[in-house]
């Protein structure tokens, strides 16, 4: 039955593979930013936010002032200003304005790194030379790798094995997922995508034979998705809803956690124990239990950006993702037959709601960043869609049209917002009909 199952699904894995071997290519040939320097480089911009505790730990043990960035940034220049930290009120102490979910998720490589550059004495062991930069960026590219991996088997479990494999393909090579799987890799939002990933495929497993132990899991890899962005508590919607996809499955979901109130314990213990140090370090640093880090920046909730964030010229998500038009019209079939269909649209409707009520409509560069994390609930009606189209011939032929089109749109923008000579983001709407699939 195992060998059977191996052959039955081969074109999906197929499919991987070669996504794989785009990821590589893309990652490691074409734009690997290790070798950029500056503000080009792996840690710069947000991610030497995300990065800096374990400088600031374990190098210069100063983490309370960060008086090291000085030198970092006349020598590296990660960001024009020092961004990552910043005062707050009359406290001497700067704090960081990312917690450090993505740090303790970075901190595996940055240990190789710093123990290989202090063994070998070919680079400075000062957090930013380039065997950091290798390591990290080498390191979340793996997490990404795990993440589609586990997308396939999740996938798997719903669509039939071709399907999974033109979804995979289509969200790679068609997509920015491809962006930032591979050349910004070590943002949160591509950690947060294999994260997610995993939550619905342990929870897949949890509902097969549910246990006290897969709970306290559970719970705490909630904690860790929210704690790398707070906004993103609502994962925890994933274990208690998924599987329900009717006012009785409802019911038995209910009936099932009222009778498991120590797994709930245990659940949001182990939630809890992540998210708790971040409380102690805004204590130690600024002797507050709570800081809000992110200083004027905040949400509209009574108006969220909602054509902005998807349509701008500037950095809408649709604008230089239009591929991603698919997955919302696969909506009108997965919301009439699609399993899961309550616990997945109920969280794209929230986090879209939470995505565009911040007042950054671009999120420092480009809107559809922010949705990255949620490529694996917006899947679910892809594969819905695909599935339809691929009954009429007529609907085949125009799916391969529309794919070709994505295709070279996607290759387009990768290439022109890292390496081209034609401008491919933060346009006008004239600039953006005229340079749109230019190459000069």
């Amino acid at each position: 039955m195992d060998r059977f199952n191996k052959i039955k699904n081969r074109y999906s894995l197929a499919a991987l593979l070669f996504c794989y071997i785009v990821m590589i290519y893309t990652g490691f040939v074409f734009y690997p930013k290790w070798n950029k320097g500056g503000s080009e480089a792996t840690i710069s911009w947000d991610v030497s936010g995300y990065y800096m505790y374990l400088p600031a730990i374990f190098i210069y043990k100063d983490l309370k002032e960060c008086k090291f960035q000085y030198n970092i940034r006349e020598k590296y220049s990660p960001t024009p200003d020092f961004e990552q930290a910043r005062k707050y009120n009359t406290s001497s102490g700067r704090i960081m304005q990312y917690n450090y979910g993505q740090a303790l998720a970075m901190s595996p490589f940055f240990l190789l790194a710093h123990g290989y550059t202090l063994l070998s004495n070919s680079h400075p062991p000062d957090g930013f030379s380039f065997l950091y930069q290798v390591f990290l960026g080498i390191g979340m590219f793996l997490y990404a790798l795990v993440g589609l991996f586990l997308l396939r088997k999740v996938l798997l479990n719903y669509f039939r094995d071709k399907i999974t494999g033109i979804v995979l393909l289509f969200l790679i090579i068609c997509t920015p997922l491809l962006n930032y799987l591979s050349i910004d890799q070590a943002q949160a939002n591509p950690l947060l995508f294999s994260l997610y990933c995993l939550l619905i495929y342990l929870t897949l497993k949890f509902y097969t034979l549910p246990s006290a132990q897969k709970t306290m899991v559970l719970g705490f890899l909630c904690g860790f998705v929210t704690l790398i962005r707070p906004t993103d508590v609502i994962c925890i919607l994933i274990p208690f809803l998924w599987g329900v996809n009717s006012l009785n499955d409802f019911k038995s979901r209910f009936t099932f956690w009222s009778g498991k109130t120590n797994w709930i314990l245990l659940g949001l213990l182990c939630f809890i124990i992540l998210p708790s140090f971040q409380f102690v370090y805004w204590k130690y640093v600024i002797n507050e239990w709570f800081a809000y880090s992110y200083a004027d920046q905040g949400f509209s909730w009574l108006k969220p950006h909602v054509v902005e964030f998807f349509l701008s010229y500037k950095s809408g998500f649709l604008t230089y993702g239009p591929a991603m038009i698919l997955s919302y019209l696969g909506l009108y079939y997965y919301m009439r037959l699609g399993r899961e269909r309550w616990s997945v649209v109920l969280l794209i409707l929230i986090s879209h709601y939470l995505i565009t009520a911040w007042d950054i409509i671009d999120y420092g560069w480009y809107s559809g960043r922010a949705m990255i994390q949620y490529f694996p609930l917006l899947a679910f009606p892809l594969g819905s869609l695909i599935e339809n189209m691929m009954i009429k011939k007529t609907a085949r032929i125009l799916f391969g049209i529309l794919f070709s089109l994505s295709l070279y749109f996607n290759i387009w923008w990768t290439y022109h917002i890292h390496s081209g000579n034609t401008p491919a983001m933060n346009l006008t709407k004239t600039q953006y009909w005229n340079n749109i699939g230019r190459w000069r």
